[in-house]
């Protein structure tokens, strides 16, 4: 593929090259690696809010969730693989900087976000929005005062920490094939999922997504996670603990927009395309459902 592509899983690959590793056991490494420190970094996002026990739950259900098996064991996307790993970690440095306001959070935050864009960049894209309906949820009815400066900078610094791959994906791209990217394909008005193929299913393949509801993979939520997450949010919504209904909601949020039904909000925001298969989202709808697995246990 002539194109552009993030570094970060490369260098941590060369630490088992350099170490005497054969190229095929470095491989599997990072794949083993993605599933191991996702698992740590929602422990403590989920820890945090939920308890050691909500801590555990939640990293368990974050790591045996079906898409991830899909993405190591039939898509291979190792950069994909490693987004899982700087989610949960974002959140948490995000929300302690929320609450500390100090610049240790901060440096945290912007390593991490940086790490995620050299990493994959369209999981950053993905990000993006569902990241700003938290900090506006957790900034809500608090002085923005004391921020506004912090969170102005933010994105100056990750795109300065960035430059050496942003500034030839941006001046560059002309001379690869990024504009192909998005046709025939890679359009993603050929790859929504299908309600049975979210909810229902049993299937799985070691195939590849196909025009209309006839793939030869799977993307399934998870019967677990949404069944967990429904009776859940009812739960939350009984008691009002907002943060459960918002981390559950913001899961549904990323499942909808696998579905046909949400093409108008990929028309509303053409860089989507650049996507190309909806289904990706189903990375941020495993790790909110994963997240909310054992919400109720929060009085916040």
């Amino acid at each position: 593929v002539f194109n552009f592509y993030g570094q970060f899983p490369y260098w941590v690959g060369q630490i088992f090259r350099l170490a005497g590793w054969q190229i095929i056991d470095a491989v599997k490494a990072n794949f083993i690696l993605t599933l191991i420190l996702s698992a740590v970094g929602m422990f403590f996002l989920a820890r945090k809010f939920w308890g050691n026990l909500g801590g555990v739950v939640s990293a368990l259900f974050y790591v045996y969730a079906p898409y991830r098996a899909v993405d190591v064991w039939v898509r291979g996307a190792l950069s994909e693989a490693y987004s899982f790993v700087f989610l949960p970690i974002i959140f948490l440095s995000l929300d302690n900087f929320i609450q500390t306001r100090s610049r240790k959070s901060f440096f945290w935050l912007v390593l991490f976000l940086t790490g995620l864009l050299i990493t994959h960049n369209l999981s950053f894209l993905m990000l993006a929005p569902f990241l700003g309906i938290w900090t506006l949820f957790r900034l809500w009815k608090k002085s923005w005062k004391p921020v506004m400066w912090w969170f102005i900078s933010l994105p100056l610094l990750v795109f300065l920490l960035s430059a050496f791959y942003l500034l030839p994906v941006i001046f560059e791209s002309y001379l690869v094939t990024v504009s192909q990217t998005t046709q025939n394909y890679y359009n993603y008005r050929l790859h929504y999922t299908t309600l049975y193929q979210l909810f229902t299913s049993r299937f799985w393949g070691y195939g590849g997504s196909t025009w209309g509801p006839n793939d030869t993979m799977s993307f399934s939520v998870g019967h677990l996670h949404w069944a967990v997450t429904a009776v859940l949010t009812v739960w939350a919504l009984v008691k009002k603990n907002h943060l459960a209904v918002l981390i559950s909601s913001l899961g549904l949020l990323a499942i909808f927009l696998t579905h046909g039904k949400s093409e108008f909000i990929w028309n509303l925001f053409p860089p989507l395309a650049y996507v190309q298969f909806p289904w990706r989202f189903l990375t941020l709808s495993t790790f909110f459902l994963g997240f909310s697995s054992t919400s109720t246990s929060s009085s916040l």
